[in-house]
């Protein structure tokens, strides 16, 4: 496990390449919940919002492999977008025929306004992120670009772990 969660600032795109093979068995062996409860949460604000799912555009941040994806395929949302910096997770991802499209981008970065896709910009309904946000290489570039992606009145549907958001940087972010 510990191979696929510590990797050194700046290596993302070769880490995720390197693990793409067995992440989702790892993760499914471990019980990651986290690709169920962000759909779940997705379907819960469509249905209260009356936001048709079938016809809500979601981004899918740090999508990797797919799992979340996959989640919101089987809660019916099927205009579901990728973007992962790992080509190696984006292969994976594209096998499970979920995807409207994917796009290979390294998400955060000092010049994060000038490089984020612009197809990308004020589109969707839901931008969720399964995992992306990690304590030793955080960059809340990230969440601004999360929120360039999202709609007036769009939703943010992001996980991770308490212990991130409690003892470290991002209280700060987040308010």
């Amino acid at each position: 496990m510990e191979r696929h969660t510590k990797f050194d600032p700046g290596q993302e795109r070769n880490h995720f390449n390197a693990i793409s093979v067995n992440y989702d068995k790892v993760m499914k062996t471990v019980g990651y919940p986290d690709p169920e409860l962000i759909a779940s949460c997705a379907k819960k604000i469509a249905d209260e919002k009356k936001i048709h799912r079938s016809e809500a555009l979601v981004a899918d941040f740090g999508c990797g492999t797919g799992m979340v994806g996959e989640a919101l395929d089987h809660h019916g949302f099927t205009k579901v977008y990728g973007i992962d910096c790992s080509e190696g997770m984006l292969q994976l991802a594209e096998e499970k025929k979920v995807y409207v499209s994917l796009t290979q981008h390294q998400l955060g970065g000092q010049d994060f306004l000038e490089t984020f896709p612009s197809h990308l910009k004020n589109k969707f309904d839901f931008v969720t992120a399964g995992g992306l946000i990690e304590a030793l290489n955080y960059d809340d570039k990230i969440f601004q670009q999360m929120l360039f992606s999202l709609k007036n009145g769009g939703y943010l549907i992001i996980s991770l772990q308490y212990s991130y958001i409690g003892n470290f940087e991002y209280h700060e972010t987040l308010d």
